[in-house]
């Protein structure tokens, strides 16, 4: 229920999250299915995430910057892992990611969640080539399907 306010919303079809963050005003949360529950009332600068699988809900403060970020055509990314990092991208730049099977049996390439990055309004070449350096792997871009290939650079986590 929205009571006089400005919010952001995220519910991707296929995710367990959903996010409710409020900016301005007042929201009350409730999950429609049992009325004797009680709703959650949410003040500027708190948001609730809900996870199906597990029927659980978390109140907590949240950073502006990060949950506005796409409002200003800008890619914040905040202790994410790749796979995060794909699932992002393929959605900003309507692409479909190709990754080579080694990588995903890199312990470090699948375990590390630490990538940081804010992107206004950059190319996929340029976002790639930042997040290709940290991770240290090549890219290949044809039409919109993007291939990662095995770690050859050196740095990131090689």
């Amino acid at each position: 229920t929205v009571l006089g306010t400005s919010f952001n919303v995220k519910a991707y079809k296929g995710e367990e999250e959903i996010e409710v963050a409020l900016i301005s005003g007042k929201v009350s949360l409730s999950n429609g299915s049992n009325l004797s529950d009680k709703p959650l009332i949410l003040s500027p600068n708190e948001m609730v995430s809900y996870n199906k699988k597990y029927n659980a809900t978390v109140k907590q403060t949240f950073e502006s910057e990060q949950i506005l970020a796409w409002t200003d055509k800008t890619l914040y990314f905040e202790d994410v892992n790749f796979e995060q990092l794909v699932v992002n991208l393929e959605r900003w730049y309507g692409v479909k990611f190709v990754i080579d099977n080694n990588l995903w049996k890199s312990k470090n390439f699948i375990e590390r969640k630490d990538y940081k990055g804010k992107y206004k309004n950059k190319s996929l070449e340029t976002v790639l080539e930042a997040v290709g350096f940290s991770y240290g792997f090549d890219f290949e871009i044809d039409n919109k399907t993007v291939m990662i290939k095995s770690l050859t650079k050196k740095g990131g986590i090689n």
